[in-house]
C-alpha cells in the first residue's frame, strides 16, 4: 500500500514509530527557550506526543502541549527505554499497519496498554 509520500505505508509507519522519543523524555521546541516533558504518545495528524513544561509539571490541568516530532529541536534528556519499550513499539507497528490496510487512516486501539 502506497501513503501521499510516495513510500509505502508500512514503511512510514515503522519509521515513525521505531524513531519515537521515550515518554519522560525531556525535549525543547524549535521557537521556544521552554523544556517539555513527554508524558504521552498521541499518534494523530496534529501531534505524536503530549508533554507539560518542565520543571513545573502538571501544574494546570487544561494544559497539555501536543507536538510532532518535526517540532522538536533537541533531546535534553532521553527517558527510561527497555524490553517493555520496544515490545510497545512493536505492538504500535502492528496495531497502526493493521489498522492502515482496514481503515485508510486513524487509529484503532486494541485495548491493551502496547505490553
Amino acid at each position: 500500500m502506497m501513503h501521499n509520500g510516495g513510500e509505502p505505508m508500512n514503511d512510514k509507519i515503522a519509521e515513525k514509530v521505531n524513531n519515537m522519543i521515550p515518554i519522560g523524555s525531556i525535549v525543547k521546541l524549535k521557537g521556544s527557550k521552554a523544556k517539555v516533558m513527554i508524558i504521552s504518545y498521541l499518534f494523530e495528524d496534529n501531534g505524536d506526543y503530549s508533554g507539560v513544561f518542565w520543571p513545573i509539571g502538571d501544574y494546570d490541568k487544561n494544559v497539555k502541549l501536543v507536538f510532532g516530532t518535526a517540532d522538536v529541536e533537541k533531546i535534553i534528556f532521553r527517558g527510561f527505554e527497555n524490553e517493555e519499550f520496544l515490545l510497545m513499539k512493536k505492538n504500535v507497528i502492528d496495531v497502526l499497519e493493521k489498522n492502515s490496510n482496514q481503515n485508510q487512516g486513524g487509529v484503532v486501539s486494541n485495548g491493551t496498554n502496547g505490553c
